[in-house]
């Protein structure tokens, strides 16, 4: 008969059936090895052997009743995670949070990890911090970063932990109440919208009618913007734009002159002015309002110049509309396409 192999461990005589610690097992028949040298080093010791089971206090493995999670405000800890093996749940990442709130454990953890303190918002803006975010989460929790990574999901704690992502205010995208195709009193946007495949063409200029109708021609579309994170020129902000499959400003009217005035305030740093979509030619005088157009896939007309301006200042041509930052009304300043201004984008 084979030779019964000798047991590594000495048996217990009160293998504990409550949360507690065994006071007779022993690792490897070791006197020194008890649960209470287990406890001194439970990240190592408490894989070896059996002391996970005997030891279920000191190795934090009780099998505990389902409990409400732990939460600071809104924020709260998963009470199902765990780092791979079981025992690894938030609140041993809380024993040592500033060891072990790596990136997953922040994701799950929210209650017991803090923001982390390297997120940046801008590629250039180290100071646009989860700090930065915190002092307008109603706005800055919303938007995506450089990275296009939502503000929210990387600063959870200053956003307040939200159940679903946030969102910009909506902008306005109407029907005009006062446009008139050729002043004739019957074509307004209602008669557009009866056979709209060939009416929103129709107008003094092409696509006028597009331009005033805006939810009768199939114009509006979800607006989000994004910051690129620095200053640029007219040109090299609109190439920015695209490359991100954006465009610049599209300010269809006085609502969405505000959403992103409202957004740009958020991000902005004092002194700064923001882009629009909206140019002269190369060739023409800059203080002549009339040469000033949007872009081709920009269904607008709308306008708020700040008085006397377009001015063509210094008698420059071929200017650029930018947005003061200066207000409260976002109102708008022409200023030569060489300028770096804040590059924002619409997406």
């Amino acid at each position: 008969e084979a030779p019964t192999e000798a047991p590594t461990e000495t048996p217990t005589t009160d293998s504990p059936t409550t949360c507690d610690d065994s006071t007779s097992w022993l690792l490897f028949f070791d006197s020194s090895r008890d649960c209470s040298w287990i406890a001194k080093k439970t990240d190592v010791r408490c894989d070896k052997g059996n002391a996970r089971a005997e030891c279920k206090v000191s190795c934090n493995a009780c099998d505990a009743p389902t409990k409400e999670p732990v939460c600071v405000g809104s924020c709260c800890d998963d009470a199902t995670w765990f780092k791979e093996k079981p025992h690894k749940t938030c609140a041993w990442v809380a024993q040592k949070s500033e060891k072990r709130c790596s990136k997953e454990a922040t994701k799950h953890c929210k209650a017991t990890c803090p923001d982390s303190t390297k997120y940046k918002f801008a590629r250039d803006k180290p100071e646009q911090n989860c700090d930065w975010v915190a002092e307008s989460p109603s706005t800055r929790c919303a938007m995506t970063d450089f990275k296009g990574r939502l503000v929210s999901d990387e600063c959870a704690v200053a956003c307040g932990c939200p159940a679903e992502p946030p969102t910009m205010p909506p902008t306005v995208c109407e029907d005009s109440v006062t446009w008139r195709l050729n002043d004739v009193e019957s074509r307004d946007c209602g008669w557009v919208a009866e056979r709209s495949e060939l009416r929103c063409e129709k107008g003094s200029g092409q696509g006028e009618a597009k331009k005033n109708c805006l939810d009768s021609c199939g114009e509006c579309e979800s607006v989000t913007y994004q910051d690129v994170g620095g200053n640029f020129k007219f040109d090299s902000c609109s190439d920015e734009c695209s490359a991100n499959d954006c465009k610049m400003p599209c300010v269809t009217s006085a609502e969405d002159n505000q959403a992103l005035f409202d957004f740009a305030s958020a991000v902005i740093d004092d002194g700064e002015d923001v882009w629009l979509g909206y140019q002269a030619p190369a060739d023409v005088d800059s203080a002549d309002p009339s040469k000033y157009s949007w872009a081709p896939d920009c269904p607008s007309t709308y306008t708020n110049w700040r008085a006397p301006n377009p001015d063509g200042d210094g008698g420059f041509k071929g200017g650029g509309a930018e947005m003061k930052m200066d207000s409260d009304v976002g109102d708008w300043n022409d200023n030569q396409k060489g300028t770096k201004n804040r590059c924002v984008c619409q997406c």
